[in-house]
């Protein structure tokens, strides 16, 4: 999954197509933002499948036309800041073979040193709301190496069972564009009886959050965890239980069972509707930013003054042997 053809692009799908495993898998690389006739385009592997879309359907929409193109037992998702570590996919189909009442599948995210970052996985909270459901994570290095039974799993590298996938109707398109997709999709597996299973061994690299804006970061978190406690899921979120499948009767996808072309004009109507309040926070942050810059460009300009003082000029000599002399005597 990617937005636009950045520099660590061709990188990353090169990292997930030589990764070698014992299991036979298709790369299917979706490029948000970007028109077909872009002669970037021409530079890819040819043996991947390359899904160019014109408008921004973010990573929920992203996902939808992935799963359209996909065609084996599972769904792993990846992005182009993202890395996998040996054995990664091997142990994330493992561990799907020994839970097989398992939706969704969470790899353990590391950092370029191998060092396990937070937030891979948790508990949800009955009777909390879900932006309480972060401060569940295991610590950032992991007590068990085992594959286990979780409330949540990171989105980060993971495997969806397409099973699950197409029970559900896939990630949540109000969900838009990231930020609670891969927390929203595990409670909405847990409700239809699937399990959500963290597993350490698989490790990805993942530079986090490499490609959003903090802006766009709290933007969405306050967005989507309002709407998955409010009106997108009323009441689903406060009667889960903490891991495992939670069977809870919900308002379940209206897209459930329409088709790519259906889900893409539905994920655009839905940015459209994200679009203005975003658009507005930006601009607070943008004004915010500017009464900053104002605010040194001021301190710049009384400093010009200090510096075109005559005071200052007639000192200038006095300040370098000044300096001359701490030098010479090693002091600072």
């Amino acid at each position: 999954m990617a937005l636009g053809i950045k520099e660590g692009l061709p990188r990353a799908i090169d990292a997930f197509r030589e990764h070698d495993a014992h299991v036979d898998f298709d790369v299917v690389c979706v490029i948000n933002d970007v028109s077909p006739d872009n002669p970037a385009l021409a530079t890819l592997p040819a043996d991947i499948t390359v899904v160019p879309r014109r408008a921004n359907l973010g990573y929920t929409g992203g996902l939808h036309v992935a799963r359209a193109h996909s065609h084996g037992e599972f769904l792993v998702w990846g992005q182009d800041d993202m890395t996998p570590v040996e054995g990664w996919l091997d142990a994330l189909v493992d561990a799907a073979d020994a839970s097989q009442g398992a939706g969704m599948v969470g790899p353990r995210q590391v950092d370029q040193e191998g060092n396990t970052r937070p937030l891979n996985s948790g508990r949800t909270l009955a009777g909390q709301s879900s932006l309480t459901w972060p401060s569940t994570a295991d610590a950032p290095v992991p007590v068990r190496e085992a594959p286990c039974d979780v409330g949540w799993v990171s989105g980060a590298g993971a495997l969806v069972r397409l099973s699950a996938w197409d029970a559900v109707g896939g990630v949540d398109l109000r969900v838009w564009p990231l930020n609670y997709v891969d927390l929203a999709f595990c409670a909405h597996v847990r409700a239809h009886g699937y399990g959500v299973v963290h597993a350490p061994g698989a490790k990805i690299e993942h530079a986090k959050h490499g490609s959003s804006t903090s802006v766009l970061l709290n933007y969405t978190q306050a967005r989507n965890t309002q709407f998955l406690d409010g009106e997108g899921w009323p009441g689903v979120t406060e009667r889960l239980g903490e891991i495992a499948a939670s069977p809870v009767p919900h308002p379940c996808s209206p897209w459930l069972g329409a088709d790519i072309t259906q889900i893409e004009a539905r994920q655009l109507e839905e940015a459209s509707l994200a679009y203005l309040p975003l658009g507005r926070d930006y601009s607070d942050y943008r004004d915010a930013a500017e009464a900053r810059i104002a605010s040194l460009l001021g301190r710049d300009a009384l400093l010009d003054d200090v510096f075109a003082s005559r005071s200052w000029r007639v000192t200038a000599p006095l300040r370098v042997l000044g300096r001359l002399v701490r030098k010479a005597l090693g002091r600072r």
